[in-house]
C-alpha cells in the first residue's frame, strides 16, 4: 500500500508542478528539476502515509480476529429472561 500511495502522490505532485509552471509560464528547465523534487518528496510522504495506513488496518484486523477467537473458544450462552 505504501507504494501505491508514494507513486500516486509523486505523480500528482509532478504533474500539479508542470500544470503551474504552464499556466504561468515558468522556463523549462527549472520546472522539470522541481517537479523532479517535488515527485520524489511527495513519494516519500505517500509512502510513509501508504505504510501506516497499512499497519492500522493490519493491526484492527488481528484484534478482531483475535476477539473472535476468544469469544468462540469461550462462547456466551445466551439465557432467555422468565417473567416473575
Amino acid at each position: 500500500m505504501g507504494g501505491t500511495y508514494a507513486g500516486i502522490l509523486g505523480l500528482v505532485a509532478f504533474a500539479t508542478t508542470v500544470a503551474h509552471s504552464l499556466i504561468h509560464g515558468g522556463g523549462t528547465e527549472s520546472t522539470l528539476k522541481v517537479a523532479v523534487i517535488y515527485l520524489f518528496l511527495f513519494g516519500a510522504i505517500g509512502f510513509v502515509l501508504g505504510r501506516t495506513a497499512e499497519w492500522t488496518i493490519e493491526d484492527s484486523l488481528r484484534s478482531q480476529l483475535r476477539a473472535e477467537s476468544v469469544h468462540h473458544d469461550n462462547p456466551v450462552q445466551m439465557v432467555p429472561e422468565t417473567e416473575e
